[in-house]
C-alpha cells in the first residue's frame, strides 16, 4: 500500500484523473467498503459493486465540491455513501441467505454509532492485514519466524502449538513474537499515518 497521505490523494483526485491516486484510494478503502457492504447483508459481488459506486461518487463529489473537509472526515462521508448504496442494493435485490463469516455483526440501517464502530473494526483489520503483508515482503526474518508470529500474535495459538507447527523451539517462538511485534507496530504506525486526513 502506498505511503501517500489521504490528504495528498484527495488533492490529486480533486484536480485531475490521476490514475495513481485513484489506485491508492481503491487499495486503501475498497476492503473496508466491501466489508461494510457485507455488514449490511450484501453478498460479496454486490458489496464490491457498492464499494466501486461509493468511490466513484466520492471522486465526483470531490470535483463537484460536495465534500468539504471542514465539515467532516472523509471516512464519515464514505461510510454514509456506502450505507445508502448498500440499502439501495438491498432494495433492488432480494437478500441472499447464508453467511459464513463468524465476525459478521449486522448494522441497523439508521444506527450511526454502529456504522462508526463497524468502520473502525474493518479499518483496523485492513491496516493489520496490510501491515502483515508488508512485514512478509520486507522482513529479513525467515518464514518460520513469521509463521510463528502469525500463529501466536494474530491467530491466538499457544507458543507450544506454534513451535510444533514451525519446528522452532518455544523460546524461539517467544523471541520471534517479541522482535516481530516491534517491527509490525512500526509498519502499522506508518500505514495509520498514510490514512490520516490533514488539512491541505
Amino acid at each position: 500500500m502506498s505511503r501517500t497521505t489521504t490528504t495528498a490523494v484527495l488533492h490529486a483526485l480533486r484536480s485531475s484523473d490521476d490514475e495513481m491516486a485513484w489506485n491508492v484510494l481503491v487499495q486503501r478503502y475498497e476492503p473496508i467498503l466491501i466489508a461494510i457492504g457485507r455488514r449490511y447483508g450484501l453478498g460479496q459481488e454486490d458489496a464490491r459493486d457498492v464499494s466501486q459506486q461509493t468511490l466513484l461518487e466520492c471522486v465526483r463529489g470531490l470535483r463537484g465540491g460536495s465534500y468539504d473537509r471542514e465539515r467532516g472526515r472523509l471516512r464519515h462521508w464514505l461510510a454514509s455513501i456506502a450505507r445508502h448504496r448498500a440499502i439501495d442494493a438491498r432494495r433492488q435485490r432480494s437478500r441472499r441467505a447464508g453467511r459464513t463469516d463468524p465476525n459478521w455483526q449486522p448494522i441497523d440501517d439508521d444506527d450511526d454509532a454502529a456504522l462508526e464502530l463497524a468502520w473502525e473494526e474493518e479499518c483496523r483489520r485492513t491496516i493489520l492485514r496490510t501491515a502483515m503483508e508488508r512485514l512478509r515482503d520486507e522482513s529479513r526474518a525467515d518464514k518460520r519466524t513469521l509463521d510463528a508470529f502469525d500463529l501466536v500474535a494474530i491467530r491466538g495459538a499457544s507458543a507450544e502449538t506454534a513451535a510444533a507447527a514451525t519446528g522452532l523451539s518455544v523460546s524461539q517462538v517467544y523471541l520471534a513474537k517479541h522482535r516481530t511485534a516491534a517491527r509490525l507496530r512500526e509498519i502499522v504506525r506508518e500505514i495509520e499515518e498514510a490514512y490520516a486526513e490533514d488539512h491541505p
